[in-house]
Protein backbone atom coordinates (compact mmCIF):
# COMPACT_ATOMS: atom_id res chain seq x y z
CA UNK A 1 0.00 0.00 0.00
CA UNK A 2 2.83 2.41 0.93
CA UNK A 3 4.68 2.05 -2.38
CA UNK A 4 1.61 1.99 -4.60
CA UNK A 5 -0.31 4.80 -2.91
CA UNK A 6 -0.92 7.86 -5.05
CA UNK A 7 -0.93 9.87 -1.81
CA UNK A 8 2.54 11.24 -0.99
CA UNK A 9 3.81 9.63 2.23
CA UNK A 10 7.01 10.47 4.08
CA UNK A 11 8.23 8.89 7.30
CA UNK A 12 10.08 11.28 9.60
CA UNK A 13 12.37 10.48 12.52
CA UNK A 14 10.78 12.08 15.60
CA UNK A 15 14.13 12.96 17.15
CA UNK A 16 15.96 14.46 14.15
CA UNK A 17 12.97 15.44 11.96
CA UNK A 18 14.79 13.85 9.02
CA UNK A 19 12.88 11.89 6.42
CA UNK A 20 13.81 8.21 6.69
CA UNK A 21 11.47 6.80 4.04
CA UNK A 22 9.04 7.93 1.38
CA UNK A 23 6.93 6.56 -1.41
CA UNK A 24 7.10 7.36 -5.15
CA UNK A 25 4.21 9.86 -4.85
CA UNK A 26 6.31 11.90 -2.38
CA UNK A 27 9.25 11.89 -4.79
CA UNK A 28 6.92 13.27 -7.45
CA UNK A 29 5.36 16.05 -5.35
CA UNK A 30 8.75 17.18 -4.03
CA UNK A 31 9.98 17.08 -7.64
CA UNK A 32 13.13 15.15 -6.85
CA UNK A 33 14.70 12.71 -9.30
CA UNK A 34 14.81 9.85 -6.80
CA UNK A 35 13.87 8.69 -3.31
CA UNK A 36 17.52 8.97 -2.26
CA UNK A 37 17.38 12.74 -2.74
CA UNK A 38 14.65 13.10 -0.11
CA UNK A 39 16.10 10.82 2.56
CA UNK A 40 17.91 12.73 5.30
CA UNK A 41 16.15 16.00 4.49
CA UNK A 42 13.90 17.79 6.97
CA UNK A 43 10.52 19.44 6.34
CA UNK A 44 12.23 22.85 6.20
CA UNK A 45 14.55 21.71 3.42
CA UNK A 46 11.59 20.85 1.18
CA UNK A 47 9.33 23.75 2.16
CA UNK A 48 9.05 27.22 0.73
CA UNK A 49 10.63 29.77 3.12
CA UNK A 50 7.18 31.26 3.79
CA UNK A 51 3.89 29.40 3.57
CA UNK A 52 0.81 30.53 1.59
CA UNK A 53 -0.55 32.43 4.62
CA UNK A 54 2.63 34.47 5.17
CA UNK A 55 3.86 32.46 8.17
CA UNK A 56 7.51 31.35 8.00
CA UNK A 57 7.83 27.64 7.32
CA UNK A 58 10.13 27.20 10.33
CA UNK A 59 7.41 28.50 12.67
CA UNK A 60 4.68 26.42 11.07
CA UNK A 61 6.81 23.27 11.04
CA UNK A 62 7.57 23.52 14.76
CA UNK A 63 3.87 24.04 15.53
CA UNK A 64 2.58 21.16 13.41
CA UNK A 65 5.30 18.71 14.44
CA UNK A 66 4.49 19.41 18.10
CA UNK A 67 0.77 19.01 17.34
CA UNK A 68 1.34 15.67 15.58
CA UNK A 69 3.47 14.42 18.48
CA UNK A 70 0.78 15.38 20.99
CA UNK A 71 -2.02 13.34 19.41
CA UNK A 72 -2.53 9.71 18.55
CA UNK A 73 -5.73 10.39 16.63
CA UNK A 74 -5.25 9.59 12.95
CA UNK A 75 -6.40 12.26 10.55
CA UNK A 76 -6.85 14.72 13.41
CA UNK A 77 -6.14 17.69 11.15
CA UNK A 78 -4.76 18.69 7.80
CA UNK A 79 -2.79 21.66 6.55
CA UNK A 80 -1.99 23.19 3.19
CA UNK A 81 1.76 23.01 2.67
CA UNK A 82 3.69 24.95 0.08
CA UNK A 83 6.72 22.97 -1.07
CA UNK A 84 10.00 24.49 -2.21
CA UNK A 85 9.05 23.30 -5.72
CA UNK A 86 6.19 25.82 -5.66
CA UNK A 87 3.52 23.12 -5.41
CA UNK A 88 0.89 23.51 -2.69
CA UNK A 89 -0.88 20.44 -1.38
CA UNK A 90 -3.10 19.32 1.47
CA UNK A 91 -1.03 17.41 4.06
CA UNK A 92 -2.19 15.29 7.02
CA UNK A 93 0.60 14.91 9.57
CA UNK A 94 0.19 11.60 11.38
CA UNK A 95 1.98 10.07 14.32
CA UNK A 96 2.44 6.31 14.30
Amino acid sequence: VFESSRIPIVVMDAATFEYIDCNPAAVEIYRFASRKEILGKTPLEVSAPVQYDGIPSSEKARFYIAKAMATTELGAYSIIKQFISGVSNNVEPLRT
